[in-house]
């Protein structure tokens, strides 16, 4: 079946509910029967599911798509190799579940409520594609900034978890506000955004597994003095963030 190319960064939900637009379908399952093979799959931003019966239907690279369209990256090289390898199988999987491998759900920074945008990137789009699409660089946790353009994220009214399961909604031009003056996002928000961005370009994404990762971060408690013997001291670190944070 007809499938629109992906654009750079784009989330594979994204250029689903594109396709919809593109093929004239007012009717969410009638799509997801003609990708999927099946009106029951869910419609998930961060790390969909179904990609093997999708490739089968409309030909995409599904190992592009995961590493290029989705936000599986961001975990892989935090995640046991094992994990990783179970994440990557289960997003191709018809009768698995995403959630719990990556182990986000269980993290203390929470998801967005909504689908969030930049309006300058919006506008970009609009005049080089003719269209808009939803970036992965955008839907971040604790990510507030465009690492394009330095401004804030705004929030759409398409919700980050959608109550309709099953529905795939496209980024329109519409959502921008009538006063289209952009805020400028902090120095640390656009640092953390083009770290975050970074991540999602690996192309490996390898994990040096939890042993190294705890090196990692005990050199760093050492290097700003939030070690006791061996023994981190998490109230220095986090006097530390709060104090960063705090900076106008």
């Amino acid at each position: 079946m007809y499938f629109p190319r992906l654009y750079p960064d784009e989330l594979l939900y994204s250029g689903i509910a594109r396709c919809r637009v593109h093929l004239g379908i007012s009717n969410h399952k009638t799509l997801l029967h003609m990708a999927f093979g099946d009106s029951k799959v869910a419609a998930i931003t961060d790390l969909p599911t179904h990609l093997a019966a999708l490739a089968n239907n409309t030909g995409l690279d599904t190992a592009n798509v995961i590493m290029h369209h989705t936000l599986f990256p961001l975990y892989a090289p935090f995640i046991p190799a094992k994990r990783r390898n179970d994440l990557f199988q289960a997003m191709l999987a018809s009768d698995r579940s995403t959630i719990g491998l990556a182990g986000s759900s269980a993290a203390l920074v929470k998801w967005p409520d909504w689908l969030r945008y930049c309006p300058v990137c919006f506008e970009e789009m609009a005049a080089r594609f003719g269209e808009t699409y939803w970036r992965r660089s955008w839907q971040i946790k604790g990510v507030d900034a465009c690492p394009e353009h330095g401004c804030q994220l705004l929030n759409s009214p398409i919700p980050f978890r959608r109550a309709q399961r099953h529905e795939f909604h496209p980024a329109s031009p519409l959502f921008l506000p009538c006063d289209s003056r952009t805020s400028p996002a902090s120095e640390e928000a656009i640092r953390l955004a083009k770290t975050a961005t970074q991540l999602l370009a690996l192309e490996e994404a390898q994990s040096p597994g939890y042993g190294r990762w705890t090196n990692l971060y005990r050199y760093l408690a050492t290097e700003c003095g939030a070690r006791r013997g061996r023994q981190v001291r998490a109230e220095v670190i986090w006097e530390k963030i709060l104090e960063s944070h705090c900076r106008n």
